[in-house]
């Protein structure tokens, strides 16, 4: 339980960036803040215990799936991730000091992960769950540029400043939006594929680490087509085109 916890995790912060990147821990964003009183005494016991005598600078929710713990280790901004037992889980660490806490993860045991070690069922409800969580990264963005456009186009004709900024502002969050509808269709028909198509395990481990289509999952009852076969074929945007047998 511990290690699928371990690989969700990882997979939501692959497609997230990161748990909490600077400015969520500044405006409260994603990661909703706890006082210290709100996290479990295991929780903080076990923190301690894994790092002697460091202070908790914050400590956040991670959507109701752990608790992490930001503090500082040698000038870096480091997450750690508990269970609400205390059982440790990962940390994630701002290598770079530039705000985002990358994939450098400083688990061992992460390094001898064999996807050979799941079956199909359990890599692809790891899969799912990674879409799922950036399908709603996307719908998020989507309506942070909606309201943007919306303030824009009201406040347009009664701006005081450079009007000629703001109508480029305008154009370029309407290409945001464009861009934000068209990530959303893709994944929505990724979604889609999986979970009615049988994708073969070596598919779903390049799905787990990737988490975007390298190629359809052509397996069993989806095939890649055949130029000589004259049965409907549906083609898919990155050119693999998947025909399901009644």
């Amino acid at each position: 339980m511990k290690t699928m916890k371990k690989l969700l995790l990882i997979a939501m912060s692959i497609v997230l960036i990161a748990a909490c990147k600077k400015e969520d821990i500044e405006t409260n964003n994603i990661c909703p803040k706890l006082s210290n009183s709100e996290v479990p005494t295991a929780v903080k016991a076990a923190f301690q215990e894994k790092n002697p005598g460091t202070t908790v600078i914050q400590w956040f929710d991670k959507d109701n799936f752990a608790y992490a713990a930001y503090y500082k280790e040698n000038s870096q901004n480091r997450l750690a991730y508990f269970e609400s037992d205390g059982e440790y889980i990962i940390t994630v660490a701002d290598t770079d000091n530039d705000g985002e806490f990358d994939e450098e993860w400083e688990d061992d045991d992460f390094d001898d992960f064999d996807c050979d070690d799941f079956e199909e069922e359990e890599l692809k409800e790891i899969v799912l769950e990674c879409l799922e969580v950036y399908l709603l990264e996307i719908e998020e963005w989507h309506l942070e540029i909606s309201e943007e456009i919306e303030w824009l186009e009201a406040h347009l004709d009664t701006a005081t400043c450079n009007q000629t900024e703001l109508l480029e502002e305008l154009e370029m969050l309407e290409e945001e939006a464009e861009e934000a509808e068209f990530e959303y269709l893709e994944l929505t028909e990724l979604i889609e594929f999986i979970e009615s198509c049988n994708v073969n395990h070596e598919e779903l481990c390049e799905l787990f680490y990737e988490c975007e289509e390298e190629e359809c999952g052509c397996d069993d009852d989806c095939h890649h087509h055949d130029d000589d076969d004259d049965d409907e074929w549906e083609d898919d945007e990155d050119g693999c085109e998947c025909h399901i047998d009644e």
